[in-house]
């Protein structure tokens, strides 16, 4: 019973719909007819994964966050947040821009939204906090949902081991074997005549990897040294691409 001014109050336990039916009756007693009405509660958008597909990568690289997100209203877009550190002021990185690493925002029904960005040229690990917001700004019970990737920015060296500077040889197809800094997936070989490496005799020779580190590279035949005097480097590519130059 509700007497003249007062009111019926919603709350937010109340999320999604309400049916509300009434009626009237004036000090006559004569009795309005039973009006019915629906009442939606803006409902909370769900956010249950955030996921990125990193995971150790070269400094520069595309870094991609993917969501499992949605919302019960259907005419309710859904906005995706990433921030550098936690924390958010309304749909916003507490830090502003520069606390952001990337933001998108789905058409009305839309779910799991996704962004990307380019990760840091650095040496280091990298947290991510992902937030979620509906068209009303309400944020998703879920909040936040987190990761991390570390970024590689510095490319490989390889040592020349054998043979030995200096070192002296009866083979004239020797084996090359150097030691890189890291794990590498690929190496190459070149062969001078000269210390300055000017006179270039064998360039880019592909080298086999073993054990991550070991470089290693047999001299064929066809490509059989003269007796005399040789200077040798090799250079390699890390796992996750970086580049390294004849050291």
């Amino acid at each position: 019973l509700i007497n003249s001014g007062g009111s019926v109050s919603f709350t937010s336990a109340n999320r999604g719909g309400n049916y509300l039916r009434y009626y009237s009756i004036d000090e006559a007693g004569n009795q309005q007819s039973i009006v019915s009405d629906d009442v939606n509660i803006n409902q909370l958008p769900v956010f249950s994964a955030a996921s990125d597909d990193a995971g150790t990568i070269k400094g520069g690289t595309t870094v991609t966050v993917n969501t499992t997100a949605s919302d019960a209203d259907s005419n309710q877009t859904i906005k995706l947040v990433v921030c550098k550190t936690i924390g958010v002021t309304g749909t916003d990185c507490d830090g502003g821009a520069g606390d952001q690493y990337c933001t998108t925002t789905t058409g009305a029904g839309g779910t799991n939204p996704t962004c990307n960005w380019t990760a840091e040229s650095d040496n280091t690990t990298h947290s991510w906090y992902a937030y979620i917001f509906d068209s009303l700004n309400e944020g998703a019970a879920g909040n936040y949902k987190t990761g991390s990737y570390t970024t590689d920015s510095t490319a490989a060296t390889v040592s020349p081991t054998n043979p030995g500077n200096g070192a002296g040889t009866s083979d004239n197809t020797p084996t090359f074997t150097g030691t890189a800094t890291e794990n590498i997936s690929n190496c190459q070989i070149q062969v001078a005549s000269n210390e300055g490496f000017s006179t270039i005799l064998h360039n880019g020779l592909d080298a086999n990897v073993s054990g991550g580190t070991t470089c290693s590279y047999v001299l064929p035949d066809a490509n059989t040294l003269s007796d005399g005097n040789y200077y040798w480097r090799m250079k390699a590519t890390d796992t996750v691409g970086n580049a390294g130059a004849y050291d």
